[in-house]
């Protein structure tokens, strides 16, 4: 019995070494299987995420992962791209690719049929991966922002102010739709000291992701500025710049035939105008901040000293899920004003609005 104790517990040791190397090596292939079954993005620097590709378009990937959420790569920072997953490649020509898996490497991607035939594509022939129903011209994208302030006051003196703005838009292929109003309207002491209100609506025809053509309606009234109507019906030539949310730029330069009338003045303008249209935003001050900046111009092309610019300045900040605040500084400028009238009428808001 005591020479069969040592070679009992040698075996068990054995034993207890062996099952200790399996279950290791079992967890390691675990670990390396999770990540062969996950998406792969290899960056310039040599990093790589792990994860689950959604989709990408305007230069952006966008990847699922299980520490860091849903993040936004831009193209330019892969080296490589490999998907497990059936995706969707929608083609600048149109065209549609389904097919598994997918990889792309050194500007190139390789598309593996369901027959096992292979066909190789520059990357540069991507418009998106997985893109949206709208994209293909299936039903509408719709978003927008809708806001409104309102101020009432009693005592000495009654006032009542409501302040309101829309902006929405629909997109379907390569097609968008863009309606635009605000509005003013303030009473003292039951009295009106504003009457304002401006209305745009725009048709635009992608050509490329980033440039479009396109043409404008634009109508505005402001009883305490003489104007009784101001509209200008034209086409532009439009072009992001920029597109990322740290900083976008867009701008539409183009031609209007423009008519004026007046209320006082009793004259009416017709001319021809050179417009433009420029929108300017950056979440420089926070992930979910903007700071924004509009402005419509107009300028008289026949009596070059009549220049007519509305400008809107602010930056809004989240409350809570869709509803925002913000502080926004109104500027509008006409230099071809009656007689009588400030050039520059100057308004500070606050708003509180929903986007969606």
């Amino acid at each position: 019995m005591e020479k069969l104790m040592p070679s009992y517990y040698s075996r068990t040791k054995r034993l207890s070494r062996l099952i200790l190397g399996l279950l290791f090596m079992l967890s390691v292939s675990v670990v390396e299987g999770d990540d062969t079954t996950l998406d792969r993005i290899l960056l310039t620097d040599g990093s790589q995420i792990f994860g689950t590709v959604l989709g990408a378009s305007k230069g952006q990937v966008e990847i699922r992962t299980e520490f860091s959420g849903t993040l936004m790569i831009s193209a330019d920072q892969i080296e490589s791209l490999y998907s497990g997953q059936p995706l969707v490649l929608q083609l600048k020509d149109g065209r549609l690719l389904k097919a598994q898996p997918i990889s792309i490497a050194h500007r190139k991607f390789v598309v593996t049929t369901a027959g096992g035939d292979h066909t190789t594509y520059s990357v540069s022939d991507i418009k998106s991966i997985n893109p949206e129903p709208w994209m293909l011209g299936q039903g509408f994208k719709w978003s927008g922002f809708v806001s409104f302030s309102w101020d009432i006051e009693s005592g000495n003196t009654d006032k009542n102010e409501l302040d309101y703005l829309l902006d929405t838009k629909w997109r379907k292929g390569s097609a968008r739709w863009i309606l635009k109003g605000e509005g003013e309207l303030d009473k003292v002491s039951n009295e009106k000291n504003a009457d304002n209100w401006t209305l745009m609506a725009k048709s635009d025809h992608f050509l490329t992701d980033t440039r479009y053509w396109g043409a404008a309606l634009y109508l505005e009234s402001d009883q305490f500025a003489d104007l009784d109507r101001r509209t200008f019906v034209g086409g532009y030539y439009g072009w992001q710049w920029f597109g990322k949310p740290r900083f976008t730029l867009m701008t539409e330069p183009g031609l209007a035939y423009v008519t004026e009338d007046f209320i006082v003045a009793s004259v009416e303008k017709k001319y021809i105008s050179s417009t433009w249209n420029i929108d300017a935003s950056s979440n420089m001050l926070g992930k979910k901040t903007r700071l924004y900046l509009n402005q419509v111009g107009v300028w008289n092309l026949e009596a070059t000293e009549d220049l007519v610019l509305n400008t809107r300045v602010g930056l809004s900040v989240p409350l809570l899920r869709k509803v925002e605040v913000a502080a926004e500084i109104k500027l509008e400028f006409d230099s071809g004003a009656p007689e009588g009238f400030e050039e520059l009428d100057q308004t500070y808001k606050i708003r509180l609005g929903y986007r969606w």
